[in-house]
């Protein structure tokens, strides 16, 4: 493992030092087509507008105000030259607007799209270069998430070896037990309850869960630009959507490839999409989807911590009850600490727990569980789906994050709400 860890710092650091080494580049390349950009002819002519703007402005005021100063100067003298400003001021004005025009007239036969042509040309070496490095850029940022993506999965599969597995508490009625003898394998005892076989499947490690985790922490890290954002719990429950074509659909596909004969892909298009609207009918009509053709439900786990169902999470409360004190909360992930948002990923946008608080040694110890979703199970899915919860490690960043910033004042806040409950009812 340390090995391990050792590699993808070191791969991890190579990334890093290429990617200082192009963003140094990139800001470069933008310096010069911003000095560049001085010589475009319509950043030029703009400046021209502008300074004619500016200058006509200036001799206008002028220009009002001369006559009211004209009319009050008694100096004879002093009033002539006046006058003669006046004459030149106006003439100025009126060289201002036929340089005015005569620019519009050069835009105007030109065509400010040539200009801009012409600067892009000017520069094209220094844009293509831009854009190749903005390429790169973006490949740094995916060759790291497939780095960590890597690395969060040699961990795992650490773990599948046996360094850990993940575990599911399931409660309910006690199981049954069928004692027999086996030729070979002699005296027997099985374990028979519906509850074992709950738990047996709540410690299940989807593959195709774990894709869709993993293509979400990509999408949020590029989203973001953190390519260091992590997913702070180590179960994941989805639930989805499938869509898949009828087998005599696939099989035209397959020719359809082969022959490229557009008139059959249509074809089958408009089949797949009447089924799908066909499947999305029966639904909201309540049916089940029991005769869907193309729609598939997905609801899986991938388990890889500590995880309970609803009813064990009930049973454990009433076994704490009457000697702990335990609250539930709910919050917004925009509530939390801004070091709990930067760092970690959390696809939904609220978390739902259970906390339970003992002071021991003067000290509040809190335990802290939390809602991560509900569970059809495979083999009962005629029953309820299962509400689903995962402790969470008290050595887990999250957690200690958790107990720095917020699970004090949670618990005050609880508490504060609790006397407030009492002297209502009181």
């Amino acid at each position: 493992m340390r090995a391990m860890g050792e590699r993808y710092q070191r791969e991890r650091k190579a990334i890093l030092q290429e990617r200082n080494y192009i963003e140094e580049s990139i800001q470069g390349i933008e310096r010069e087509l911003k000095l560049k950009e001085f010589l475009n002819p319509v950043h030029l002519i703009k400046i021209q507008e502008e300074e004619f703007n500016a200058k006509f402005t200036h001799y206008q005021q002028q220009i009002v105000d001369l006559p009211h100063e004209i009319e009050r100067e008694e100096d004879l003298e002093r009033k002539n030259k006046l006058i003669e400003l006046q004459e030149n001021l106006l003439t100025l004005k009126e060289g201002i607007n036929e340089h005015k025009r005569e620019l519009t007239e050069s835009i105007s036969s030109i065509g400010e799209d040539d200009l801009n042509g012409i600067f892009r040309l000017v520069c094209s070496e220094e844009r293509d270069e831009l854009e190749r490095l903005r390429r790169l850029l973006r490949e740094s940022y995916d060759k790291e998430s497939e780095l960590n993506s890597a690395y969060e999965m040699e961990i795992a599969s650490g773990e599948d070896a046996g360094i850990e597995y993940g575990l599911f508490i399931s409660y309910g009625d006690a199981a049954e037990t069928i004692a027999f003898e086996d030729p070979f394998w002699g005296k027997m005892n099985v374990a028979i309850a519906e509850k074992l076989n709950e738990a047996a499947r709540g410690t299940g490690r989807n593959p195709d869960i774990r894709k869709k985790l993993d293509l979400l922490l990509r999408n949020a890290r590029r989203a973001r630009g953190n390519p260091s954002l992590t997913y702070p719990f180590y179960v994941f429950i989805d639930r989805s959507y499938l869509l898949s074509l009828r087998s005599d659909l696939s099989t035209m596909v397959e020719r359809i490839l082969q022959s490229r004969d557009k008139a059959t892909a249509q074809l089958v298009m408009e089949t797949a999409s009447s089924l799908f609207m066909s499947d999305i009918g029966k639904g909201m009509r309540g049916s089940g989807d029991d005769d869907w053709e193309t729609l598939t439900y997905f609801n899986d786990i991938y388990n890889l911590g500590e995880a309970m169902s609803g009813e064990a999470l009930q049973a454990y409360q009433k076994e704490i009850s009457p000697h702990t004190y335990y609250f539930d909360k709910t919050v917004k992930v925009t509530e939390l600490h801004r070091e709990i948002q930067q760092r970690f990923f959390f696809p939904s946008s609220e978390l739902k727990f259970f906390v339970s608080v003992e002071r021991v040694n003067g000290q509040l110890q809190f335990d802290l569980v939390r809602y991560g979703g509900e569970l059809v199970f495979k083999g009962f899915e005629r029953r309820q789906a299962t509400a689903v919860y995962e402790i969470v490690r008290k050595n887990s960043p999250l957690y200690l994050l958790l107990e720095k910033h917020h699970l004090i004042t949670w618990h005050k806040e609880a508490r504060e709400k609790a006397g407030e409950t009492l002297a209502a009812h009181g």
